[in-house]
């Protein structure tokens, strides 16, 4: 029998321990692992792959095959160079603390050395979007494809960092030409759905604030017939409300994950409840990459603990949801009462 949870991952077995899923990184990447006759993503051509999207983001990718693309887009691979792999070792130990200059010197200094590994470019993208420089994060996201054209890692960089920017339409169009490699990619399947939700989000609350300064106008004067200082206030409480109305579908979001958290751990806590206190079943618990052995009892109290913590979690997010709504409708009736005494 075996029951997961998003924050515990609990397994019953009776003699091995269950193998886990690997790292994000070879999931996303495992594609560009091997040889292929696939063409690149559709739109593009060989010369044209490095021109697609902006701006990308994300963790490391550790590790993919180099090598030259050649008609009819056969990927050739080759070995890594010694040297420009130090390298790299180097700047992954400085990204994992966080070091992003220090990385992306160092994985700068590998892509001297070989400018053709689609992973150096991967990672100091990822330094770059650490340091939340979207810029940058893109020109390197689009050099990864364009040495590595099958490598998912490129495409998934680019599409974050282009839903960080708000580019909602260019980040789904970066994840469909990523799925035309990889259709079922579990993290390109993830991440195109939050970017729907945010972009969804984004048009709900552009909506509202154009419906919070028309809902004042008499007829055709408005914002054109107010003195500068009212039109300046004005502008800032459409602004205030723009920004209350993204925090209020934020909260919103955070509450939906804590709900999904604890009911995942209620189903994976009467799932373990099936099992005998006197089993002789062994109990792993999934911390991070990690099984521990772990007894069933403190199995059954990380449970009860992470249920409380998530129900406490969604009550407090429900109250500040509340104050949102509040504010939200506070800032709309000034807007409108704004724009109304300025017509008059």
């Amino acid at each position: 029998m075996v029951a997961y949870s998003s924050l515990y991952n609990v397994t019953s077995t009776t003699d091995t321990l269950p193998s886990g899923g690997g790292r994000e990184e070879d999931r996303l990447s495992h594609n560009s692992n091997r040889n292929t006759q696939s063409p690149p993503p559709e739109h593009f051509s060989a010369q044209e792959i490095g021109g697609l999207g902006d701006r990308a983001g994300g963790g490391l990718g550790e590790d993919a095959n180099k090598g030259s693309l050649r008609w009819p887009y056969t990927w050739e691979t080759t070995m890594s160079n010694p040297e420009a792999e130090a390298k790299k070792e180097l700047g992954n130990k400085a990204f994992s603390v966080k070091d992003y200059d220090e990385a992306i010197k160092q994985y700068t200094a590998a892509i001297a050395i070989d400018s053709k590994n689609c992973v150096y470019f991967s990672n100091r993208s990822a330094c770059h979007a650490g340091k939340k420089d979207w810029e940058n994060a893109v020109k390197d996201a689009k050099e990864c494809i364009k040495a590595n054209p099958t490598f998912i890692k490129g495409y998934y960089r680019l599409a974050s960092a282009q839903s960080e920017q708000n580019e909602f339409d260019l980040a789904l169009s970066t994840i469909k030409q990523g799925m035309a490699i990889e259709a079922d990619n579990n993290q390109l399947v993830k991440l195109q759905r939050q970017i729907k939700a945010r972009k969804a989000s984004s048009k709900r609350a552009k909506s509202l604030a154009k419906s919070a300064s028309a809902a004042g106008e008499p007829g055709a004067g408005g914002l054109n017939l107010m003195d500068s200082s009212v039109s300046k206030e004005v502008a800032d409480l459409q602004q205030q409300f723009v920004s209350t109305s993204k925090e209020y579908q934020q909260v919103r979001a955070k509450i939906s994950y804590q709900q999904r958290e604890r009911k995942s751990n209620e189903i994976t806590k009467r799932e373990m409840e099936k099992l005998p206190a006197s089993s002789d079943s062994k109990t792993y618990m999934c911390v991070g990459k990690m099984y521990m052995l772990t007894s069933r009892d403190d199995v059954m109290s990380q449970l009860d603990e992470s249920i409380t913590k998530s129900t406490k979690e969604e009550e407090d997010l429900s109250g500040k949801l509340s104050y949102l709504e509040r504010r939200m409708n506070g800032q709309k009736q000034n807007i409108q009462e704004l724009t109304k005494s300025a017509a008059e």
